[in-house]
């Protein structure tokens, strides 16, 4: 790959992502189109510094047993808020398309441990969002990289049914600039998160595959939309519908947040404490052989 490195370089240069964000806005009305193509035959350019080796070294002190799903994910927050990604995404951070939009950065599988990672950047429009979901087999971190989100959390508790799933609210609260959020399999692993009232711009990271016990025993989809306008019982919880990405985003993406209040008192009641949350982690945490 040695021999690719200056195509490499020339193609994450600030005026090389404009220039392809234009030409493909403006020939086909769909940007990046140079970055698309290159994706299609698995060649993902656009992002190759210092976050992708941390990743890497993180999930091989995980598959080593030497921390937890939420220490390596807790710790990638960490480096993300830390790492100065506004100079090296600068180009991206000057764009506004106007509508939501995921630019993939970079996409790897890691045959010998089954990890997944997927680095993406998501445009979220003025008042626009990503709608509720939750994750199977998956941990992630967002990280705020311009603008402001309102964010909201929930902890799942148990299956219903094969379309029902209860889940209780743990958090709601706005994430501003090099603020971040993260979830877990089993640690705030629904979420629905959007802009206020101006554009949001947020760096989004996957790590998949690396649970061996799941809510889910497997999914078609390593996101699955929720229909969370429900009535919230006695003890918190709520139980909510899965639904369809179609119809997630007819419904939720185009409505801010806030225009669907919830209670103060739904959050008062915690599925676990955090001890226990760590506890039950560590105990879905996959044994890897090296």
């Amino acid at each position: 790959m040695s021999i690719f490195k200056p195509i490499i370089y020339v193609m994450q240069s600030p005026w090389f992502v404009k220039m392809d964000y234009y030409l493909g806005k403006r020939i086909f009305d769909r940007p990046f189109v140079i970055h698309r193509i290159c994706g299609k035959i698995g060649w993902e350019t656009y992002y190759t510094g210092p976050v992708i080796e941390f990743v890497h070294r993180s999930i091989e002190a995980f598959r080593a047993e030497r921390i937890t799903d939420l220490e390596l994910i807790n710790q990638i927050k960490d480096f993300l808020s830390t790492a100065g990604l506004e100079h090296d995404l600068r180009a991206f951070l000057s764009l506004d398309p106007g509508k939501m939009l995921t630019i993939r950065l970079y996409r790897k599988y890691l045959a010998k441990s089954g990890n997944r990672i997927e680095l993406n950047v998501f445009y979220i429009p003025a008042g626009q969002c990503h709608p509720p979901h939750m994750h199977h087999d998956t941990a992630s971190v967002q990280l705020c990289l311009a603008g402001k989100l309102r964010a909201r959390q929930y902890d799942r508790i148990q299956r219903e049914d094969d379309n029902h799933v209860r889940i209780r609210p743990v958090l709601e609260n706005t994430i501003g600039l090099g603020d971040c959020m993260v979830t877990g399999e089993n640690y705030r692993n629904v979420h629905w998160f959007g802009s206020l009232d101006e554009p949001s711009i947020v760096l989004n990271l996957n790590i998949g595959g690396l649970y061996e016990d799941t809510f889910d025993d497997k999914a078609d989809d390593p996101r699955g939309f929720l229909d969370v306008e429900r009535k919230i019982d006695q003890d918190g919880s709520i139980v909510v519908k899965r639904l369809s990405s179609v119809k997630a985003h007819e419904k939720y993406a185009k409505t801010p947040l806030n225009q669907w209040p919830i209670s103060n008192a739904a959050f008062t009641k915690t599925l676990a404490t955090p001890e226990e949350r760590q506890e039950r982690s560590l105990r879905m945490v996959r044994n890897f052989s090296i």
